[in-house]
């Protein structure tokens, strides 16, 4: 987990200690977009293999989506972003995720490891394919709940799995259960990404 510009960036970069497998190949992909990228403000939570610190991070997520800054959620950023609306929106005091709580699980454990290249539509149907390595997803029992609070699902995946949620009022309020920076290139980098860094930019 990251953001940028200064007391944030002595909050993220704590918690960045133990996610360094994912956030390399993120930091570099932001690098080929946009060298400046450090400078500018918003929230990364990338995909973690350790999650630690989960309540730190939830009060962050908090925070952020209640001041407007623009967030960025990478597959266990989508899943934390759910347990917090969950918590401090659908008012589930105990919401959690499978692989770290016990209560309500609003992210709830797949029955394997969901690795490779998938395909991803949006709601008008459009499909494109990307790469995955998750064995959490967000509980679809809840999407209604969240669709009515205003957590929209744009994106789904093979099985029904949520593969991206939003709230359009929010300046950048972004969560994909994908990795885009899997797919990012220097010549072709990531539409996720791009539209994350243009907005954290202005």
């Amino acid at each position: 987990m990251m953001s940028v510009n200064g007391i944030y960036a002595l909050k993220f970069m704590e918690l960045l200690k133990n996610q360094k497998d994912f956030f390399t190949t993120l930091e570099k992909a932001f690098y080929e977009i946009d060298a400046d990228w450090k400078n500018y403000k918003g929230v990364i939570i990338p995909g973690s293999h350790t999650p630690d610190k989960i309540e730190r991070k939830l009060e962050i997520i908090k925070e952020a989506r209640e001041n407007g800054i623009p967030t960025l959620g990478i597959c266990f950023g989508l899943q934390l972003m759910a347990v917090e609306f969950a918590r401090n929106v659908l008012k589930i005091k105990d919401a959690t995720s499978e692989e770290f709580g016990k209560g309500t699980f609003v992210v709830s454990k797949l029955l394997q490891l969901r690795v490779g290249i998938k395909k991803v539509r949006n709601f008008e149907g459009k499909e494109k394919y990307e790469s995955h390595w998750h064995n959490y997803a967000i509980n679809n029992d809840f999407v209604k709940q969240f669709q009515e609070k205003g957590f929209l699902v744009s994106l789904w995946g093979e099985d029904n799995i949520v593969e991206g949620m939003e709230i359009k009022e929010h300046p950048y309020y972004f969560g994909v259960q994908f990795h885009p920076e899997y797919q990012s290139t220097l010549e072709n980098p990531h539409q996720t990404l791009k539209s994350f860094l243009l907005v954290c930019k202005k």
